[in-house]
């Protein structure tokens, strides 16, 4: 989708174009928040304000930059709060000589998201060789062959509803393990961008 075409969506109170929104840059400005405050929880929970700002102000949204920018732009400024609320003004200062201004944090995006999905399916990868073998396979048939529920049960000889707690399983798995990923991000971009 286009930044138009997404916007105009969320006006609409579209609830993929939010979606969108979330799954394509959730880690990225986690990354960058993680920059300013060292602290993974008061990131994480920068990001999830502005998130929800979005969603509340949607049919008021007028974003005439890319919506990259003015999602970094926010989280930047609601950091720039968050640390002046903790007397840290030179601290900022010091942050803000070593990345810049906002619409230079990424000299090469298309670099760093390619970095960010690799490592990512890795991941992914990782945890699901992790799992117990009849959720694995569940979930590998249902994720990779896209079979519906009822033929992986036939299949695999299960039920149904063992095919559904196995995915529900996973998904939990996933979810848990995939938590941290965000620092996985950050040293990624300190990589990048900060030699």
């Amino acid at each position: 989708m286009h930044n138009a075409q997404i916007i105009k969506k969320l006006n609409e109170g579209d609830h993929q174009a939010y979606k969108f929104i979330f799954d394509h840059y959730y880690a990225l400005m986690g990354a960058i928040a993680y920059e300013y405050v060292e602290d993974y929880y008061v990131s994480q929970n920068i990001v999830e304000d502005v998130m929800m700002s979005i969603w509340e102000k949607r049919d008021q949204l007028n974003i005439s930059t890319s919506i990259k920018s003015y999602l970094l732009t926010s989280v930047r400024n609601r950091c720039i709060d968050h640390l002046r609320s903790q007397s840290r003004e030179a601290e900022i200062f010091s942050i803000e000589s070593e990345i810049g201004s906002s619409s230079c944090y990424i000299p090469d995006q298309e670099m760093f998201e390619q970095i960010v999905l690799s490592e990512l399916e890795t991941k992914i990868e990782e945890i699901i060789q992790s799992m117990p073998e009849e959720c694995k396979q569940v979930f590998l048939l249902s994720r990779y062959r896209e079979k519906s529920y009822a033929e992986i049960a036939d299949e695999l000889h299960i039920s149904v509803n063992t095919v559904k707690y196995h995915i529900k399983k996973a998904l939990s798995l996933l979810r848990e393990e995939l938590k941290d990923y965000i620092l996985t991000v950050t040293a990624l971009y300190l990589y990048l961008f900060n030699h």
